[in-house]
């Protein structure tokens, strides 16, 4: 299994379009919340200007539902670009969650239409009561990109309710960051 992560990880590094792994990246953004007791609505914003709307559901104890709306039409490069995704992330007991994302991003002028999968693992590491930093892998695949990431992020709790959010994602093997800072409510 490990090597199998491993041999995704370097194949990725070569067999990638770059203005196309560059766009995917810019849109991928950290947006996983599990401390949910049914519903989330969250909104962040990333060092690209982009709004993020967040929408998470937990039918159970170890199974969210996850779904991400980026609407950015002030770009440079896309007409009315509008990005999205969904995904399943499911938690065991140790505190590591691990899913698939399937994300869109359509209306864009050079690209039109784009969807890849992403597959992740996180692992939570509780500091405290009311902080908890998660560190982790994606892996981001279609028949167009391929490439990997370290995600990393940090949550803190404000209220009952609210929690601030600060995400960074890195490519591997590259000088390519982004980043998101955002709010969370729980219902």
């Amino acid at each position: 299994m490990f090597r199998f992560i491993f041999l995704s990880i370097f194949f990725s590094i070569y067999l990638s379009n770059s203005n196309l792994e560059s766009l995917s990246f810019k849109y991928s953004l950290n947006d996983n919340f599990e401390k949910i007791q049914s519903y989330s609505i969250g909104l962040s914003l990333s060092n690209e200007s982009c709004f993020i709307y967040n929408f998470n559901w937990s039918p159970s104890n170890n199974l969210i539902l996850s779904s991400s709306f980026i609407e950015n039409s002030s770009n440079d490069n896309s007409d009315n670009a509008f990005y999205y995704n969904v995904g399943i992330n499911v938690i065991t007991k140790n505190m590591i969650s691990y899913g698939i994302k399937i994300n869109t991003f359509k209306f864009h002028k050079v690209f039109n239409t784009i969807k890849w999968n992403k597959y992740f693992i996180n692992k939570k590491i509780q500091f405290n009561q009311f902080i908890d930093f998660y560190l982790g892998l994606s892996f981001s695949y279609s028949n167009q990109i391929s490439y990997s990431s370290l995600n990393f992020m940090i949550d803190k709790k404000i209220t009952e309710n609210f929690y601030i959010l600060f995400g960074l994602k890195n490519l591997f093997f590259e000088n390519k960051f982004n980043y998101n800072l955002g709010l969370q409510f729980t219902l």
